[in-house]
């Protein structure tokens, strides 16, 4: 019972919080949610059909992740989307609606996938809809679309967590912004409008750690702390171009990041800056057993559920065309299980999260 509080109070939907201050945020705006006993009792049976790795689930997912578009105004060189030949296009509100309706237990959505999440025109209506059901939300920006419309309504949002994906702090060095200064300048409106309001609003930047920006990190850092950010997320790149593999859009090797990484820390206690990473350094030799087939999905902007937004090759249903309900426990997605659990997953999953690595049980 205490993992289970844990892993969902600290989850933070799909993000993970870093601080006890993101925690009394979730707990306050989410304590109606969180009083339901039926939501509990999914957790809880949740857990058990993981540990028991049953296939055909009781539970339902209480966190999903869901694609409002994949539609982007940037075209960053190490980004899986170039690659992946899909139509573009965008959730309207009503397909939005039926899906959110689908799911009983939900205590937090993240919204967004392969696509610039201020592209779709129904973001907000999106956000709200759910907030109003005790439904947190979060979502990553480029930053590039932080108008003084998507600003105030930013900040207007009852339940809302915002990251702001920045990879250097010189503008053509990996995105090819058209205004860096101005885009700062928002984000500097932006975080000077919560404070005037007095509003806590979880927000950070999101760095996507590469060979091409390593020597970057002190730079963003000190970004930060120019426009008002106070914390600084890094995670590691996933490459899945083979021409980009070893190249500079690849990781850099372990000595080089942890060198950095205690100059990034250091610098960001001496500007007062939270800095946190996730996923910096090559897997090792055994893949933990994969919690997604049971716990959550991916629900790209078409309506296409997929196990996550790395899984796009094939899904098990359309939730506008079959009830979520049939598509969770579907022949095909008890077999994706099944075949998980006994540490034989799908070749895509071998390929995207550890190649040739052995997976445990």
């Amino acid at each position: 019972m205490r993992e289970i509080i844990y892993k969902m109070l600290l989850g933070g939907g799909l993000e993970k919080f870093s601080a006890i201050d993101e925690l009394k945020w979730y707990l306050l705006k989410g304590y109606k949610r969180l009083a339901n006993p039926k939501v509990w009792g999914n957790l809880i049976s949740q857990h058990r059909e993981f540990k028991l790795r049953k296939t055909y689930l009781r539970s339902r997912p209480y966190i999903v992740q869901i694609e409002e578009t994949n539609k982007c105004n940037l075209n960053c060189p190490m980004c899986y989307r170039r690659l992946q030949n899909r139509k573009y296009g965008e959730m309207s509100f009503e397909n939005a609606k039926k899906i959110i309706d689908q799911f009983p237990y939900l205590l937090w959505i993240s919204w967004g996938g392969w696509g610039e999440p201020l592209m779709c025109k129904d973001l907000f209506k999106m956000i709200d809809y759910c907030n109003n059901k005790g439904i947190g939300a979060g979502f990553i920006t480029n930053g590039t679309l932080l108008t003084s419309n998507n600003i105030d309504k930013i900040v207007g949002a009852k339940f809302l967590r915002l990251g702001i994906s920045i990879d250097s702090a010189t503008p053509e060095k990996i995105r090819n912004y058209k205004n860096f200064e101005k885009m700062k300048e928002n984000i500097k409106t932006l975080t000077e409008l919560i404070e005037l309001r007095g509003k806590f609003l979880p927000l950070r930047f999101v760095v996507t750690l590469m060979r091409k920006n390593l020597h970057d990190l002190k730079g963003i850092i000190l970004l930060a702390k120019e426009v008002g950010i106070k914390h600084v997320h890094i995670h590691g790149v996933d490459v899945y171009d083979e021409q980009l593999r070893g190249s500079i859009y690849d990781l850099p090797s372990e000595k080089e990041i942890k060198s950095m990484l205690q100059e990034v820390l250091s610098l960001g206690r001496v500007q007062n800056i939270r800095v946190t990473y996730t996923g910096l350094f090559r897997r090792s030799a055994k893949v933990p057993l994969c919690k997604f087939p049971w716990t959550t999905c991916f629900i790209a902007w078409d309506g296409a559920v997929h196990p996550c937004c790395m899984y796009l090759e094939k899904s098990f249903g359309n939730v506008f065309e079959t009830s979520f309900e049939d598509i969770w426990n579907s022949e095909d997605y008890q077999e994706f299980r099944k075949n998980m659990a006994e540490g034989n997953p799908d070749e895509i999953c071998k390929v995207r999260c550890g190649g040739d690595q052995t997976y445990g049980k």
